[in-house]
């Protein structure tokens, strides 16, 4: 009987709380722990970008030191294809560090301007739930679990800590979850009602001048009011309400409030790509050679063979010139990579490490070095093949003034033979 007794005793009592307890809960699930989610994913924002950013200078510094490599290669090698390889490569190479610079510089502008946008929405949120939890007390409370907290601990799990920046928050937390193509995906609309808490807990927002004797937080104006920006606004002193926020940027272009700009600016760090270029060389020439300028430079190299005035003069196509040097498919890179690894890469004048191969050459400034006694060397044989076609024009030049003496010689003797032979006659005529 006893035990009947507090079993329905249990009963009621769960009757009475568990209404209490299940309407706090949806005060938080629908008002204030969506918009926790979204503080970490703006947070994210700048961490998104930087990854972004130092992928593009990473990208610059890999394709300088591919680009010394072909330009080396070039200088290298004895095989006139894989020169033009090598030099289209190089070419191409410079055409993609220059427009990752172009593209870094713009980048870094939108980078900031996100960043910026990100910061602004992070701490309107977290600086006006601080707030609410300095009003709170032991028995009334605006974001606790229960009547004995305050709510740090659901703020602080919940997503809302104070920043530290000694630890940039996850790039993963920038999500379409959070930031969708229109809004805020989990920030929807909070109509009358909805955003109540218990009837024990403090008043939110008070905003008539007569209601200060809870620890809530007094508006003193008859005026309805909007808080973080317009994202919160009061039903009642304990119906806290929100306007839908996820679709407050249907074109993905908005900036006529401080929402749909921060909304913007995410989004575009959210889509944002940005690929790495392959420190592996293979990977590296495959890409490489898709760019417009290696076809470019391709021609260039072939109207300097042949002597014409003007790139314009080869009339072959790009894609056939592709074909012709790279493959269909670029399966004719391979091969040449095998041929430039293998090349020998001077180290310095004196050749000091003679077995060393291009392949060995792991670093921009390796590959600079290699270029630079590579293109010595040229130089150097360019003054040795100077000299031996000078020393030539000057034993022909020296051949020449020996005959022509001789023929000078042999017509003076025929002259002065005339001379004797005309005077002998003459004496004899006599």
């Amino acid at each position: 009987m006893a035990y009947s007794r507090a079993l329905a005793s249990t009963a009621i009592l769960l009757a009475i709380t568990w209404p209490t307890k299940a309407d706090y809960e949806a005060l938080k699930a629908n008002v204030w722990h969506p918009q926790y989610e979204l503080v970490q994913a703006l947070r994210a924002v700048p961490t998104t970008a930087a990854g972004h950013l130092k992928t593009k200078v990473l990208n610059i510094k890999t394709a300088r030191q591919h680009k010394a490599t072909l330009q080396a290669a070039a200088a290298l090698t004895a095989n006139a294809e894989d020169r033009i390889r090598a030099a289209a490569l190089a070419a191409a190479a410079e055409a993609y560090i220059t427009a990752q610079l172009t593209s870094l510089n713009e980048q870094t502008d939108d980078s900031l301007q996100a960043a910026a946008a990100a910061g602004e929405g992070a701490g309107t949120i977290t600086g006006f739930t601080k707030l609410l939890l300095t009003t709170s007390t032991n028995t009334k409370y605006c974001l606790g679990d229960d009547s004995n907290g305050d709510g740090s601990g659901t703020v602080d799990t919940a997503g809302c800590t104070d920043p530290d920046y000694t630890k940039p928050t996850p790039a993963a937390k920038l999500t379409t979850q959070i930031i969708g193509p229109t809004g805020f995906r989990k920030l929807g609309a909070v109509p009358a009602g909805q955003g109540k808490g218990a009837a024990s807990m403090c008043g939110f927002f008070k905003h008539v001048g007569d209601t200060g004797a809870g620890p809530g937080l007094d508006i003193t104006t008859p005026k309805a009011v909007k808080f973080l920006y317009g994202m919160l606004k009061a039903h009642a002193d304990v119906d806290m309400g929100r306007d839908d926020q996820s679709n407050i940027n249907p074109t993905g272009k908005g900036r006529t409030t401080v929402w749909q700009r921060i909304h913007t600016e995410a989004l575009r760090i959210l889509r944002l790509q940005t690929s790495r270029l392959a420190n592996d060389r293979l990977e590296a020439l495959n890409e490489l050679a898709k760019q417009p300028a290696a076809a470019t430079e391709i021609k260039r190299q072939i109207a300097i063979q042949q002597n014409n005035k003007s790139v314009s003069d080869i009339t072959a196509s790009d894609a056939d010139f592709r074909r012709r040097y790279f493959g269909d498919n670029n399966d004719k890179l391979p091969a040449f990579l095998e041929n430039i690894n293998n090349l020998k890469a001077p180290i310095g004048v004196d050749q000091s490490d003679t077995a060393a191969k291009l392949k060995t050459i792991d670093s921009t400034a390796g590959a600079d070095q290699v270029l630079e006694f590579s293109i010595y060397q040229l130089k150097q044989k360019l003054k040795q093949a100077t000299a031996i076609v000078k020393q030539q024009a000057t034993s022909i030049k020296g051949s020449e003034t020996d005959e022509t003496c001789q023929k000078k010689a042999k017509k003076i003797t025929a002259k002065m033979g005339a001379k004797k032979l005309l005077k002998a006659t003459k004496i004899k005529n006599a």
